[in-house]
């Protein structure tokens, strides 16, 4: 069952790393050599990695380091991370933006072995 849900995660990575090809992000605030035309909205999205996640399937953070799941749980993390990025590039595009700037994520741990990962950015068209 493991091995299931660590593909179900490498395929989200695979779809938001398709749908970066085709859109500009940077955590700064500008393009070298693209003016922004347009600063359309701030985009916010989150998700749950974890024991406590809902209907995304991705493996449990360990809650020790002794558990031999911290390489499992970088792998989690960056499925949070990729699913969250996914979700702001959807919301800017129906904004009409095709890019992100000023991209920041936050991590906060709910209870023991829950991660909330959050991210926010300024859509904008350039």
């Amino acid at each position: 069952m493991f091995g299931k849900k660590e593909n179900i995660a490498e395929t989200g990575i695979q779809k938001t790393l398709e749908q970066m090809r085709d859109f500009s992000i940077t955590t700064g605030y500008s393009f070298e050599g693209k003016p922004i035309r347009q600063y359309i909205a701030p985009v916010a999205a989150e998700t749950m990695v974890g024991a406590i996640m809902g209907t995304a399937v991705i493996p449990a953070l360990p809650t020790t380091p002794f558990s031999g799941a911290l390489k499992d749980s970088g792998k989690a993390i960056d499925a949070g991370r990729y699913a969250v990025l996914g979700q702001m590039m959807d919301k800017a595009k129906e904004a009409g933006a095709n890019a992100l700037i000023g991209l920041d994520f936050k991590y906060v741990v709910v209870d023991k072995n829950g991660l909330l990962v959050m991210g926010l950015a300024t859509a904008v068209a350039i």
